[in-house]
């Protein structure tokens, strides 16, 4: 059994231009925007590790190093636990048909709790290996939270006329099971067409004044299990398991009001709720060619999600106590009077499996002795390569749908640290490539972070600013006459503050 085709972002979450919709697989049922979604993640990391911008794959001595590149506890002499809660303010400004709206969100988490246990030989002792440390840690890596709204007065198009086409071929007595045009048909939005058998026709031909909230819910969180060995203080190599676990809902509240004296509008609710855990790994490894050098690299593997899902959807429709007639089962005609109704769509539940793609890190760290350092990551991500399977449904036109519409990118990370006594400043920057191929539209993530520090012989505290902005696409329905679009400049301020100690 295959998803219900809703129509609204909850399955087509369309943050796609036209030449890429048109790419899509008939067929598909939008499961490739979930492997996009969950495959988009960051790496849990510290205030100090954020405001630099991310760039952690070569520093080592970061208890970051637990979920980014677990090489870097080879360099961790001192055990330590270290706490970082967050607070992140969403905020989203729409175009849509020339109308401009905005929403907002915000939300407090721990982003990061660690702790490293240090195994390391004193520096008088003889032999090349130096020890290593052992880490856990929680990390924040993907946090869903987010409002948006748009609002627009549509001249071309209802999203009824999406639920007319839907319905084409469907007889009345079937059409009741199907997805949001059966609730369409229930809250009598649509009406079979008298001329035409298993066809349908719009209750109002009225231009619609039409708006949608869309509030998006949950995380991606990891707990891994680290570990890094120090072979001659000039090569540190270490691995770590990665427990992820996945919670995701979106809530999509679609109206559309109408000058007609038969109708007022109507509004849609649906909801879809995904939950599920996966598992990964990564190894990496720093070497030290001279002392005022470090090159770094990583291999992430794919996660591979275990996923439950659950969706539903409900019509209520506004009518001005209109008459409306229709032909009985024994051939009569009959009549009702419409006021509220409502129509609403089956629970769909399903289980499948999402795999992401794998992460290639490539890192350098230039040092300024004890005034500070520069680092850069570089990252490699193929998008084409995430895929999906499941028993309740065939995942084949979603699968070639992902070969289609996506891409491999780089991703780039610089930041750096000027140490001075106590204190550090820093500051960074970071780009997430555009997944999309062939598409005009910049789909990339660019964040610039600043950040400060105080460091005690037994206790640091940090924090870190970090700014991030993207632009989306969102088309609530498609017609075959009119796809209309929305457009989203989405920005996330946050704020990270560590405090760790060292025993």
């Amino acid at each position: 059994m295959k998803r219900l085709k809703n129509i609204l972002g909850i399955v087509a979450a369309l943050f796609i231009a036209q030449p890429i919709y048109a790419q899509v697989v008939p067929g598909a049922a939008g499961y490739y925007n979930d492997a996009l979604l969950f495959s988009n993640t960051q790496y849990g990391a510290s205030a100090r590790v954020l405001g630099i911008g991310g760039a952690q794959m070569s520093l080592g001595g970061d208890i970051s190093n637990i979920s980014g590149n677990p090489a870097g506890l080879g360099f961790i002499r001192r055990s330590e636990i270290s706490f970082s809660p967050s607070f992140s303010g969403f905020g989203s400004d729409s175009n849509y048909l020339g109308f401009n709206d905005s929403d907002n969100a915000s939300n407090f988490n721990i982003g990061n709790l660690g702790l490293v246990i240090s195994n390391v030989k004193d520096p008088l002792q003889l032999g090349k290996w130096r020890g290593g440390s052992f880490g856990i840690g929680y990390s924040r890596m993907r946090n869903f939270r987010n409002n948006q709204r748009y609002v627009g007065e549509n001249g071309v198009s209802s999203i009824i006329d999406s639920f007319v086409e839907q319905g084409s071929g469907i007889s009345p007595s079937e059409i009741g099971g199907f997805g949001l045009a059966g609730a369409a048909y229930n809250s009598y939005l649509i009406d079979p067409d008298p001329n035409f058998p298993n066809e349908y026709i719009p209750f109002t031909l009225a231009p619609p004044f039409q708006s949608e909230l869309i509030e998006t819910r949950g995380r991606i969180d990891d707990i891994n299990f680290s570990y890094g060995g120090n072979y001659d203080n000039k090569v540190f190599f270490g691995a770590s398991i990665g427990i992820s676990s996945l919670n995701y809902s979106i809530n999509n509240q679609f109206s559309e009001s109408f000058d007609d004296p038969a109708i007022s509008g109507f509004n849609i609710d649906e909801t879809l709720a995904i939950n599920g855990t996966g598992v990964n790994a990564t190894v990496g490894v720093i070497v030290k060619p001279i002392h005022w050098l470090n090159l770094g690299a990583t291999i992430k593997t794919p996660t591979t999600y275990r996923l439950s899902e659950e969706s539903f959807g409900r019509i209520d429709a506004f009518y001005n106590n209109f008459e409306y007639q229709f032909i009985n089962e024994d051939g009569d005609l009959e009549s009702i009077f419409l006021n509220d109704e409502f129509g609403e769509t089956p629970v769909f539940v399903s289980d499948y499996r999402i795999t992401t793609p794998m992460r290639i890190n490539t890192s350098a760290t230039l040092f300024a002795g004890k005034f500070g350092f520069v680092s850069a990551d570089v990252e490699f991500v193929d998008y084409t390569r995430m895929r999906i399977n499941s028993r309740d449904f065939s995942p084949r036109e979603d699968n070639q749908t992902i070969r289609n519409i996506y891409q491999n990118t780089i991703n780039y990370r610089l930041g750096g640290e000027f140490r001075y006594d106590m204190f550090r400043l820093r500051a960074g920057y970071n780009i997430q490539g555009d997944p999309y191929a062939d598409s005009d539209y910049d789909r990339s993530v660019q964040a610039i972070s600043f950040g400060a520090g105080l460091k005690f012989q037994n206790y640091y505290v940090d924090f870190a600013f970090v700014n991030t902005k993207f632009n989306t696409l969102y088309s609530p329905y498609s017609t075959s006459f009119d796809t209309p679009v929305a457009e989203f400049e989405n920005r996330i301020n946050s704020g990270i503050l560590t405090v760790g100690f060292n025993f």
